[in-house]
């Protein structure tokens, strides 16, 4: 019931505060805009007559009067073309994120199901509200890898000339990662130990919703399920039509951005056999080639701005993030581990400790077998269904 009301309370927060937030970085966009245009008008004009009266060296005031009307001229034509254009690319932009953000609210609180989350990213974020925004920083990030690259490798070498440094002198330190090294992150095929994954059954799902014990791990289960049930049905969409993308389904961190390389981001953490588990509830569907940009930029988690390389601990246990693609349900950690932590709970369960329900669903299951109500062939199929497969039980562990 709290679960149902904080993602109820979550998606109407995010509904309201979601496109509020995108109108009121819109206006603010327009009136930069404005005020930029304004100082256009009034200051070209007079930088240019500044500028061409000091350098005249005759008859200064007239050389700058008639600069300071050319300029005014040519200002009153160009200007308003230039920010007519801005205005209407502003514009346009702002409705079409207003109507966005709503859709992403519902679905964001939804998802998250707390209503701090949706305040607080309602507060702090700006960049994934407005589409104009994301195309200004993606600007400045260019701008600023052309600065790194293109460093004069003549006058690197001056310097080094004209300081004296006794290389012979210098010791060895450990390397680091770059910032833009995130081989940690991605796991490659490799590395991935393949699990199947065998969903619960009808009468399992049923059994387990009778259960306390289980219920918050349920929850997360039949969340992750569903979410990867549309990416499959998508996946299989795009196996007709070749040159679709996944268009449909956003990433889950990322906003406004379709999925074309479905991949999994989760987050796991080290139990006390030194084996990483998959936190429930955690595991995000993203875009590849998206979050390995972002990881380029910015070593951070995009919602909760947690470190990806440096994860906060679980339960006081070591955590880590790790990325891998998603083809199928088998690539989904936290799904299999679910399914069999689920089974074993259900293992443990005594007839007295069955709930009128889950008796019910028993009952119905034997009356509905070939061999008989009272046959050896119930039990030993009742067993069968409560009983995970052996190899299941082994060992989860994923990549170390």
């Amino acid at each position: 019931m709290f679960r149902a009301l904080n993602k109820f309370f979550g998606s109407l927060a995010g509904f309201v505060l979601y496109p509020l937030k995108s109108l009121i970085i819109s206006l603010l966009l327009i009136a930069l805009a404005l005020i930029l245009t304004a100082a256009a008008l009034v200051g070209m004009p007079i930088l240019a007559a500044i500028i061409f009266g000091s350098l005249a060296e005759e008859n200064k005031l007239s050389t700058a009067l008639i600069a300071g009307f050319v300029a005014l001229g040519i200002t009153l034509i160009v200007t308003p073309l230039v920010s007519g254009l801005v205005l209407f690319s502003l514009a346009a932009g702002g409705i079409k994120d207003f109507f966005r953000a709503a859709v992403f609210g519902l679905s964001d609180g939804y998802q998250n199901g707390l209503f701090f989350h949706v305040l607080w990213r309602s507060l702090s974020d700006f960049i994934v509200f407005n589409s104009n925004l994301r195309i200004a920083v993606a600007v400045l990030n260019a701008m600023g890898s052309s600065r790194v690259e293109g460093i004069d490798e003549q006058a690197l070498a001056q310097l080094g000339d004209e300081n004296d440094v006794d290389f012979y002198a210098l010791e060895d330190v450990p390397v680091v990662n770059q910032p833009n090294d995130f081989s940690d992150i991605v796991e490659q095929p490799s590395q991935v130990v393949k699990k199947v994954f065998k969903p619960l059954t009808s009468e399992e799902l049923e059994l387990a919703r009778s259960q306390d014990s289980v219920s918050a791990l349920l929850a997360s289960y039949n969340d992750l399920h569903q979410r990867l049930t549309l990416l499959d049905e998508e996946i299989r969409n795009r196996g007709t039509n070749h040159d679709a993308d996944l268009a449909t389904l956003e990433d889950e961190l990322v906003v406004y951005t379709a999925i074309k390389e479905p991949a999994l981001l989760v987050k796991q953490y080290q139990d006390d056999n030194g084996r990483w588990r998959a936190i429930p509830g955690l595991t995000k569907i993203v875009d590849k080639a998206t979050q390995e940009q972002w990881l380029r930029l910015n070593k951070t988690h995009p919602t909760t701005r947690e470190p990806l390389d440096g994860a906060n601990p679980y339960n006081d246990k070591p955590a880590r993030y790790r990325m891998r693609v998603y083809k199928n349900m088998n690539d989904a950690q936290e799904l299999i581990e679910a399914s069999i932590l689920i089974r074993q709970e259900l293992k443990k369960l005594n007839p007295a400790n069955i709930q009128p329900a889950a008796v019910i669903s028993s009952v119905r299951s034997l009356i509905q077998s070939n061999t008989g109500l009272f046959g050896s062939g119930n039990r030993v199929a009742e067993q069968e269904r409560l009983n995970t497969n052996p190899e299941e039980e082994r060992s989860l562990s994923y990549s170390s």
